[in-house]
């Protein structure tokens, strides 16, 4: 298997196919329910409370006394949901299209 990697990183075809298969395989993962009450696809380390506990603290601190949440670079929209579950508006923006899927897909589960 390590073989193989080391091929696909090499070649920038092999590897954007392979991220293509992936990510295509991958857009049908489940939404899993998280602590904070909401529903969050595309990263279990983000669903369980594993990713960035200190920076999340942060956040939600943040967004309860804020009104509007900007995240530019906003990824799957982990911190989108959690401005949600909060009842903030939120302007979410991500430049790259295989975010954008689990972006909209968390979104839309979460309004």
């Amino acid at each position: 298997m390590n073989a193989l990697k080391k091929i696909v990183k090499r070649s920038d075809y092999w590897s954007r196919l392979y991220r293509g298969v992936r990510d295509q395989l991958n857009r049908n993962l489940p939404l899993e329910d998280t602590s904070w009450g909401f529903k969050l696809s595309g990263h279990r380390g983000m669903a369980s409370g594993e990713f960035e506990q200190e920076e999340t603290k942060l956040v939600r601190d943040f967004l309860i006394k804020s009104d509007l949440f900007v995240n530019a670079g906003a990824n799957i929209g982990y911190y989108v949901c959690h401005a949600l579950s909060l009842q903030k508006e939120v302007i979410a923006i991500e430049p790259v299209c295989g975010n954008v899927h689990y972006l909209m897909k968390n979104v839309h589960a979460n309004e």
